[in-house]
């Protein structure tokens, strides 16, 4: 997600090799004629989609839609593996509609009826018996809702009809290794008054969808089959299904390798449609080659309804939204247009690949998004950059870190979107330039593409994510934080201990694991806990989980609580 700048105009494969950056700049005059061309040739970007998976939350989603009155009336199944370590009463689900006026929901478990509870956006799912871990809840969801007509990722204007948070979409439970400052348990966060409003784990999705009109849609997954008004899409470990639909949108495409990219725009931004292109389909390669591969066959962008200057792009699985209002004919490099599209792309990275708590540490996604998009100018104009980054982000801020520093808060802590934005945005910005200029071009883009292996999938924290950048520089990392964040002891380093990780990456059999006098060692698995101890030998026995991939989390427990942590996917 990305707000305007005050003051700014309103007119299936490997990744390919990185090019070192002294010769990507060297190649510019040549990079719009020769990468397209380059990319197709290596068949990327554009992995094989992810296969379905019984590990993951699965949604069978039978939806129709009145493209006149805007109305949505739709039956979700949803499958959900307990996968807590954690019996659970109750399963809990968020969604924007359930805010809206004539929002209806019945419900049943296992074909048994049930009375949900709803507070703002929090539905509670009161269950039958208790959901042993392992276990898996099948819950039928039948609700209507006409949805508002309002501007934004959720509602109805301008022949528009913006389908974000359009459905019950499954709340994060929060096991050891997420919970923080927050207590262990499902996430129920009130709705944020600007930002991004809920978060979510990945899931697969089956949608039908019947809607009269033949409209062009815009949407997250794949197409499947279209018969008539009706049609099928399928999704595979994505963090939520949104959709854009309108009679008004026209459609501009190009083929990037395996990945068809797609703008949609109303006649009066028709101009702008191959720029969402130009840029995105840039972005889209040379991220895929940075950082790793993009999963998913389509990327589309889609033109939203908003004259909100602080509501200028959301980011969805595959799927970008770019406001009306940023949506002119600026092409130049360095312009608003080209920055929004770069930023929400590299959204489809942080938040969809990787995912974070986007409400109380937005950081995390926002500014690196903020700091990607402004550095592929860098890459790909380079005499442009500085007057970028001055337009972006240093006319808006004092020449160094605020004070007092602040980029880890969570939403509510910020008074107004205009702070939160220069805050979490562009002070965040600041901070990755300076981490880039301290480690160096291989070193820093080792640390992200290092963070992609681990946490693809998952939802990461900004200590895992301050830990990988830590174990990629003999910078002392927690000191430079400590100028941006609040913590005297920012988390991610400066913690006094490391956990000693066993050589290698895989795991078989008996692993023995040490820690240190007076430190408690604690191994979380999948956010499920496994085992804790004191001594300096502790051994654990790989063969009581079934054979495939985990995301392992070494802690470290002192007298006053944790002091160092490190993660791999193992």
């Amino acid at each position: 997600m990305d707000p305007v700048l005050p003051g700014a105009r309103r007119d299936g494969s490997l990744p390919a090799p990185r090019v070192p950056q002294g010769i990507r700049h060297g190649l510019r005059a040549l990079l719009a004629v020769i990468t397209l061309a380059l990319v197709a040739a290596l068949g990327a970007p554009g992995a094989p989609p992810l296969d379905a998976s019984p590990l993951r939350p699965h949604y069978t989603i039978t939806a129709r839609v009145d493209l006149r009155s805007g109305t949505v009336g739709a039956t979700a199944i949803v499958r959900y593996p307990n996968r807590t370590g954690r019996p659970l009463d109750r399963l809990v689900f968020q969604t924007e509609a359930a805010r809206s006026p004539g929002f209806a929901l019945a419900a049943q478990v296992g074909g048994q009826d049930v009375t949900p509870q709803v507070t703002d956006l929090t539905i509670d799912l009161p269950l039958p018996e208790p959901l042993e871990p392992e276990a898996a809840a099948t819950v039928r969801l039948d609700f209507q809702v006409p949805v508002p007509a309002q501007e934004g990722r959720y509602g109805f204007q301008d022949g528009i009809l913006s389908l974000g948070g359009w459905y019950p979409l499954l709340a994060v439970y929060r096991g050891p290794r997420l919970a923080g400052a927050e207590p262990e348990g499902w996430d129920r966060h009130p709705p944020p008054p600007f930002g991004d409003l809920t978060f979510s784990e990945v899931a697969d999705y089956e949608v039908t969808l019947t809607v009269d009109g033949d409209p062009a849609i815009a949407h997250t997954g794949t197409l499947v089959t279209q018969e008539g008004a009706t049609r099928r899409y399928r999704a595979e470990g994505v963090r939520e299904f949104a959709l854009a639909l309108s009679t008004r949108y026209q459609t501009f495409r190009r083929q990037v390798g395996a990945v068809e990219v797609v703008a949609f725009v109303t006649p009066e931004r028709a101009a702008a449609g191959p720029i969402y292109l130009e840029y995105g389909a840039s972005m889209l390669v040379w991220l895929h080659e940075t950082l790793g591969p993009y999963p998913w066959l389509s990327l589309h962008l889609a033109e939203m309804p908003s004259t909100n200057l602080m509501n200028a792009g959301q980011e969805y699985p595959g799927l970008v939204r770019i406001a009306s209002w940023a949506s002119y004919a600026e092409s130049a490099p360095e312009g608003y247009l080209a920055y929004l599209v770069r930023h929400e792309v590299a959204h489809q990275w942080f938040y969809g690949i990787v995912g974070n708590d986007q409400i109380r540490e937005p950081w995390v996604d926002e500014a690196l998004a903020t700091w990607l998009a402004l550095h592929h100018v860098r890459v790909t104009a380079p005499q442009v950059f500085p007057a970028a980054w001055q337009q972006r982000v240093t006319q808006f801020l004092p020449p160094g870190p605020s004070d007092p520093p602040g980029i880890n808060r969570p939403i509510y802590d910020f008074p107004t979107d205009a702070l939160y934005f220069n805050t979490v945005y562009r002070q965040g910005a600041l901070l990755w330039e300076d981490l880039y200029q301290r480690m160096g071009d291989a070193a820093f883009f080792g640390a992200l593409q290092r963070y992609v292996q681990v946490f693809s999938g998952q939802v990461a924290t900004g200590t895992a994510l301050l830990d990988l950048v830590q174990a990629h520089t003999d910078q002392p990392v927690g000191l430079l934080v400590q100028r941006y964040a609040t913590s005297a002891r920012p988390r991610g380093e400066g913690r006094g201990w490391t956990p000693p990780w066993p050589p290698g990456d895989t795991w078989a059999g008996t692993v023995v694991l040490r820690s240190d006098p007076g430190i408690r060692l604690r191994v979380v698995v999948d956010d499920r806990p496994a085992l804790e101890g004191d001594a300096d030998r502790l051994t654990f026995d790989t063969r009581t989980f079934p054979p495939g991939e985990y995301l392992i989390t070494l802690v470290g427990v002192g007298p006053d609580g944790p002091v160092g942590e490190a993660t791999r996917r193992v």
